[in-house]
């Protein structure tokens, strides 16, 4: 459903016709020069290959046109596989991260999670 309302922000990756991948994500209204990065999803199979780095790559190559030189998202603390991708990510586009607390895990309820914490990352150079 993402997909089908956000095109334009929004990626999927597929081997053979088989999805492997998907970056789901929007521009936030109030701030049409930032991407909000809401799911990176990589199959099992497919880890530890570079797939994510690339599709977030392509997705930014593709909202950078527009105006887009921001990008922000949440990550939980313990995800170390996701910190390392926006890190990568910032690297390659000669971006700054910021890392800053954003949701308390208290706020989930009973559900059992994390905090969020909010990565922003100003990029520098665009396509």
């Amino acid at each position: 459903m993402i997909c089908e309302h956000f095109p334009d922000t929004s990626v999927v990756a597929e081997v053979d016709g088989k999805i492997v991948g998907a970056i789901t994500g929007y521009i936030i209204p109030s701030r049409q020069d930032t991407l909000f990065v809401w799911q990176v999803a990589v199959g099992k199979n497919y880890r530890g290959l570079g797939l994510g780095g690339h599709m977030l790559q392509n997705l930014w190559e593709k909202v950078s046109l527009r105006g887009v030189t921001q990008m922000h998202t949440t990550v939980s603390p313990s995800n170390q596989p996701s910190l390392a991708l926006f890190q990568k990510f910032s690297e390659a586009n000669a971006g700054k991260l910021h890392k800053t607390k954003f949701i308390r895990s208290e706020l989930f309820g009973e559900m059992a999670h994390e905090d969020e914490d909010l990565l922003s990352i100003k990029c520098n150079k665009t396509t």
